[in-house]
């Protein structure tokens, strides 16, 4: 009953009322429910709720319950799903904000009471009411106290998360997918973008496209996830860049260069009235490499300078002819012939001391312009040309060489058809020549080297990232299959011979030689390495068969090399060493050019196959007892032999004092081997020979500076490993 004196004062009733059921509520036990799981449909994020949870008395017995701590541990966006995002460290505590939306009935143990099926949202911040029913009804006149007991001693906290589940929510943590999904979007869209670049890089052509790549970096706002590879890609453009505003100032001083050179022929074909004059300017256009904005010029000038020649040519014809023709045929004997042709020759050299106002150069000076344009082409069909041009030229040069031994000194040249300048003077401008030459090779091979290591870098990185990623499924645990993939760079040292053939200056006469020997060499390359196993394993043995190869360049791009090999390696043994034996046959090469030195035309090649056998011991052994994954040392010995040659290749032999024991082939060369792999890692490796052979084409006499005995070969280098059992 309320007493009487409240029952006027309603104001003070009600705060009374208030004031018991706060004492009420607020003496509860509290009870946690964790790891509510967060199980949405569709985009959204992925984790749990823990709730604080108590036992309500006001009307029907009910849970009150109240939002403790939301975890998130990843999201779905668009159909994809997250577990790491750039700026979000996930597992993420976020704030108590937002509407939660729960299913589920959590039972009584021991009694036929639950938690009535529904579901709340609201505010996450205070308690919420579940109703609680008894076999489908309200239960009745059950006390407070007796209530409280009933939660207390049969609802299984521990189970609860079996039952509940988040299946909606509503600006959960403040917003935080919302957030998430636009860092997503932003980092996919500057993915896209930089992908886009790379593509516009790959593909750029002139020095607008370079500058577009560039600009696009520059005018972005990079996240920490791609600033690195947005500014190794600017890096690059702008190293392009650079080469190719170089190359553009150099084509337009070559142009003007040119248009200098058609305008001395053009002067030279208004004031030409002789053969050798039209011939020299025909010559001298053919002899040039002319840029298609001068090509056109230089055409129309050998057009005409040939129409010239031709009606020169046309005009003695006919002069001939009427001489024959007025000439008594009968009457004229051989000799009278041959003296009216020495005195025409006469005449003619006459004509052309004469005409040294007009003075063009000779045979001999475009042999030798012909000879300096043949030591710094590029391409093997430009070497081709000037050789056929110097064939040409040589025995013209011989005749004028003869001519002035006879009396006959051409205008601007000696007594031996060469230029009037010193030998000493022209010996000094050749080498100054040859040196700038060399300089500006070794300028194209260091821009070209770091390009190269800079693809080289960015390729690796994607090789060995995430090495160590273990997969349980794939980890040996006995018996089994075996597949195996060796991927990575190694580098190579390797002798080989190479057939000079050297264009340069005599000091003593001022006349080009040319000097032709067999030369030692060394090739060191940079390569990838590709190889595929497949076969089984047990502790105690092994087989597996392989198959890959290498391919690989020096770093200044004098020597290239590619090789490939197949076979097999068994082991046998115990659990933590094995003995092993492997047989492959394969196949090498290596190609070389001279290209640094301008003196330099000749090339190097060597091409052979090979087997091979390798044998000693492995030792494995787990780096502890929670390492799932294994190690294996192997140490043995090589033995290598040639079973084929390529053509015109020859080998230099072993010196007969080696006498290193082999086991399987007297022929072979002996080396040493050693490896560390890692399963699932990488897998460092070594190959030594302490004497391997010369090998290569020989076409010319062996250099006396060198003994040609053997020299020192490695195969050094890391490879990541992928194995699956």
């Amino acid at each position: 009953m309320i007493p009487t004196s409240l029952q006027n004062q309603p104001k003070k009733f009600l705060l009374l009322l208030f004031f018991f059921l706060a004492i009420n509520i607020n003496g509860q036990e509290i009870l946690m429910f964790k790891n509510i799981p967060i199980e949405l449909i569709g985009d959204g994020v992925s984790g749990y709720v823990d709730f604080r949870a108590r036992a309500g008395c006001m009307g029907e017995p009910r849970i009150q319950m109240a939002v403790d701590r939301i975890v998130i541990d990843g999201v779905t966006v668009n159909g994809k799903y997250y577990t790491s995002v750039d700026g979000f460290d996930f597992p993420i505590t976020v704030p108590n904000k937002g509407n939660l939306y729960l299913k589920g009935s959590i039972p009584f143990y021991g009694t036929s009471y639950s938690i009535r099926p529904g579901s709340i949202s609201g505010g996450l911040n205070g308690f919420l009411d579940w109703v609680v029913i008894e076999d489908g009804e309200y239960p009745h006149q059950i006390k407070c106290d007796e209530w409280k007991k009933l939660v207390k001693e049969n609802l299984r906290v521990s189970y609860v998360s079996l039952y509940l589940r988040v299946y909606k929510e509503d600006n959960i943590g403040d917003g935080i997918f919302r957030k998430i999904k636009s860092r997503i979007e932003k980092l996919e869209k500057e993915d896209d973008l930089l992908h886009k670049l790379e593509r516009d890089f790959s593909t750029a052509e002139d020095i607008s496209d370079y500058r577009s790549v560039i600009s696009a970096i520059n005018n972005r706002s990079w996240t920490e996830k791609n600033r690195a590879n947005a500014t190794s890609l600017q890096d690059r453009a702008n190293s392009y860049l650079e080469k190719l505003e170089e190359e553009k100032k150099e084509e337009q001083a070559e142009i003007e260069r040119q248009e200098k050179i058609l305008n001395e022929y053009s002067s030279k074909l208004a004031s030409a009235n002789e053969e050798y004059e039209y011939d020299n300017i025909i010559y001298g256009i053919n002899s040039e490499d002319w840029n298609e904005k001068t090509e056109l010029r230089a055409k129309n000038i050998k057009e005409k300078a040939s129409l010239k020649l031709k009606e020169l040519q046309e005009s003695e014809k006919e002069e001939n002819e009427e001489k024959s023709s007025g000439s008594s045929g009968s009457s004229s004997s051989s000799d009278e012939k041959e003296t009216e042709d020495e005195q025409n020759d006469e005449e003619e050299e006459s004509d052309e001391v004469k005409s040294e106002s007009t003075y063009s150069k000779t045979s001999c000076e475009y042999l030798e312009e012909a000879r300096e344009k043949l030591r710094t082409v590029q391409y093997r069909g430009q070497e081709d040309i000037w050789r056929k041009e110097i064939a040409r030229l040589e025995p013209l040069c011989d005749r004028e060489r003869s001519r002035a031994t006879s009396g006959t000194i051409y205008p601007g040249t000696d007594s031996y058809g060469q230029s009037s300048e010193s030998k000493q003077e022209r010996y000094n401008n050749y080498q100054r020549r040859v040196q700038a030459q060399n300089d500006r090779n070794l300028q194209t091979a260091s821009a070209m080297g770091a390009s190269s290591m800079g693809v080289l870098y960015l390729f690796g990185s994607m090789i060995y990232q995430g090495m160590g990623n273990i997969k349980p499924k794939n980890m040996y645990t006995g018996a089994n299959i075996y597949n195996g993939i060796e991927l990575g760079y190694t580098a190579t040292g390797t002798p080989f011979l190479f057939d000079s053939h050297r264009s340069t200056m005599d000091y003593s006469t001022g006349n080009y030689v040319d000097k032709y020997a067999t030369k030692a060499d060394y090739a060191i390359n940079i390569n990838l390495r590709f190889r595929y196993k497949l076969g089984f394993e047990t502790d105690f043995i092994a087989a597996y068969g392989l198959v890959g190869g290498e391919a690989g360049f020096s770093p200044l791009f004098e020597t290239f090399n590619y090789n490939y090999l197949y076979g097999g390696r068994g082991l046998v043994g115990l659990k933590v060493l094995r003995g092993f034996v492997e047989y492959t046959l394969g196949s090498k090469t290596i190609t070389a050019n001279g290209w640094l030195n301008s003196e330099e035309l000749g090339k190097g090649k060597t091409n052979f196959e090979y087997e091979e056998y390798k044998y000693g011991v492995m030792f494995s052994w787990y780096g502890g007892k929670n390492k799932p994954a294994r190690n294996h040392i192997a140490i043995g010995l090589i033995e290598q032999r040639y079973t084929e040659l390529g053509e015109d290749v020859v080998v230099r032999n072993l010196s007969e004092t080696d006498d290193t024991q082999r086991q399987f082939f007297d022929d072979s060369y002996l080396g040493y081997l050693f490896e560390w792999k890692h399963d699932h890692h990488g897998m460092l490796t070594l190959e030594v020979f302490p004497k391997y052979p010369y090998s290569g084409v020989k076409t010319s006499s062996y250099d006396s500076g060198h003994d040609f005995d053997s020299e020192f070969y490695i195969n050094f280098g890391y490879v990541r490993t992928f194995d699956w059992w």
